[in-house]
């Protein structure tokens, strides 16, 4: 276990290392950051930035089997953040992985980590995956992601882990396998252990290195509906808060959290997100030959940009991009739906799909 520093010193310590820096023509009162190991000397932190709206800590020392050494007095410096966003003032990310038999523990049954060099009380973990054999499986990955965030929640030094807000960070500097499913398998390990213990649960990495770790997460599954927080490296604020619009990491997630660096700093913008956010419905009577209109209702704020896309049996029609669709004579006995999605800049893209209307043969 690392040495933790008092409270009352980790508050000094902390009031001594806060810096101004920022970056230029940033709206800091909207701006979060995050810091971890990275940001640390021993036990003490390094330069940490003002005061944010809202902060994200790291609670492993790099790897996904190690502790931030300074999490208590960076802990100290978060609780100094405003608030005043759609983000917990304090939330916390954790390092992932999938060794596989490279890793200096794998599990060889369902049962987590035994007691070895921390105290450690085992959990035998009802696996989707079937039974863990001691393979580089996603079976024994589920176990080994399993095993991780319960260390994660009970010897790393977070305060009451169950009511915390936990961030799975998923980048290629940690070793995984070639194997997706496996590496997926990993991950909701991870996620069943924080949900299982009450914790709201959301996914941290660029674009590319998602795709390449982990793939496309099946519809209806564990990580499918999780938030994103998406790195996009050394950009402005401004390109920051239009990339909450983008792609998220799941289908069925949003994007909520973008970070972008400057000055030295991790910053993070808060995606706001639509306070209406109406059903697609489609109108019309479903033969050939007739037309379709979708009806969207009203989006709020103002200034929602509305696109369409229609699809049949699932499949994107060619150029059906409109509010309206008429029929054709390919559309008969087949099911017809369509996508809105609604985009603002600063806020999280919505996408609603219609129930499907079954077309008549004739």
């Amino acid at each position: 276990m690392p040495k933790i520093l008092p409270l009352a010193l980790a508050v000094a310590v902390v009031a001594s290392l806060m810096a101004g820096a920022a970056p230029a023509q940033a709206d800091t009162a909207r701006l979060g950051n995050d810091v971890s190991a990275p940001q640390c000397r021993g036990t003490v932190p390094t330069a940490l930035p003002a005061p944010p709206a809202f902060a994200i800590l790291g609670v492993n020392g790099g790897v996904a089997n190690t502790s931030n050494p300074c999490l208590a007095a960076q802990l100290a410096w978060a609780q100094t953040a405003r608030g005043g966003t759609k983000q917990p003032i304090i939330s916390f990310y954790v390092n992932t992985a999938n060794p596989g038999l490279a890793a200096s523990w794998w599990p060889a049954t369902n049962q987590t980590q035994p007691a070895t060099d921390v105290p450690r009380t085992p959990v035998t973990v009802a696996n989707p995956y079937g039974l863990c054999t001691g393979l580089a499986d996603a079976a024994c990955a589920y176990v080994y992601g399993y095993s991780m965030a319960l260390d994660d929640t009970t010897i790393r030094g977070v305060p009451v882990p169950g009511s915390q807000f936990w961030w799975l960070d998923v980048e290629t500097i940690n070793t995984w396998s070639t194997d997706k499913v496996a590496n997926r398998a990993s991950l909701e390990g991870m996620a069943a252990q924080l949900q299982s213990i009450g914790a709201t649960v959301g996914l941290y990495s660029t674009n590319t290195h998602w795709f390449e770790i982990v793939g496309s997460v099946p519809k209806g599954t564990r990580l499918d509906p999780l938030p994103s927080w998406v790195a996009l490296g050394p950009v402005s604020e401004k390109s920051a808060t239009k990339g909450c619009g983008g792609v998220p990491l799941t289908n069925g997630g949003r994007i909520a959290v973008t970070q972008f660096v400057a000055g030295g700093f991790d910053y993070d913008v808060s995606c706001l997100t639509f306070t209406s956010r109406p059903k697609a419905k489609v109108v019309g009577a479903a033969k050939v030959g007739k037309k379709l209109t979708v009806k969207t209702g009203s989006w709020h704020p103002s200034g929602v940009k509305i696109t369409y896309r229609w699809y049949r049996n699932g499949v994107p029609i060619t150029k059906a991009v409109h509010a309206k669709y008429t029929l054709k004579k390919v559309d008969g006995g087949t099911k017809i739906t369509v996508t809105v999605t609604a985009k603002k800049a600063g806020y999280s893209t919505v996408a609603k799909t219609s129930t499907a209307k079954k077309i008549a043969k004739k």
